[in-house]
Formats: C-alpha cells, structure tokens, sequence
C-alpha cells in the first residue's frame, strides 16, 4: 500500500509540473495575439487614413512570431510582451508597440501607426 501511495503522489507532481511549464510559455491569452489593420497614421501632426497612404497589416501569433505587410513591404520577426506592451523584433530592430483601449500603437521613425484587430 506504501508503494502505490508514493506512485501515486509522484505521478501527481509530475502532472502539476507538465502544467505549469505549459502555461508558462503561452502567449494566447495575451490581448496582442490576433490580426491588426492599420486604420491611420500620423506624422509631423499630419493625420493620414489608411486609403491615403497603404494597407497595412500586422499578425501577432501566439507562438511569438509575426508576420507583416507595410505599405507593400513584407516582414517577418518576432515579438515579446513587455511592461509597456510589446516590442516587435525583426532584421536586429526593435520597434515598440503600445495598446491605447483597443488600439494597438506603433511608433517607428517619428511616425505613428494606429491598428485595429480584425474580427473585434
């Protein structure tokens, strides 16, 4: 009886382990993950639409990739979350990203980029 006590309290660490090292990689709850569309921009206090200037669309994935069309220009790189939302990593850039109530801001070279998620 000693020995099927001591298994079965050894296979019930071993699970509570598997668990918190599932969970603490995961990135889905993350309100970042989703598919973004770029709504305006703004530069030098010059508002521009979207219609304006070029679709733009960015995919956060929960496995800490994203893939993205600027104005026409695809990318690739990854992401990670931080204190003050999210930094976007690609070609050794980092490019940070905050969320402003539902929208996603992203600022890079003195212009600000405003994202809306598809399907919200």
């Amino acid at each position: 009886m000693g020995k099927t006590k001591f298994i079965v309290v050894m296979m019930l660490g071993l699970i509570m382990i598997c668990c918190l090292v599932a969970c603490g990689n995961k990135k889905s709850d993350s309100p970042y993950v989703g598919e973004w569309e770029a709504t305006y921009y703004e530069a030098s206090g010059i508002k521009l639409s979207a219609e304006d200037i070029g679709a733009s669309l960015l995919t956060v994935k929960d496995n800490g990739r994203i893939s993205a069309i600027f104005m026409g220009e695809e990318g690739m790189g990854k992401w990670k979350e931080t204190d003050d939302g999210i930094v976007l990593i690609s070609e050794g850039e980092e490019i940070p990203c905050s969320l402003q109530g539902s929208t996603l801001v992203l600022e890079y070279d003195e212009v600000k980029m405003y994202f809306e998620k598809k399907g919200d």
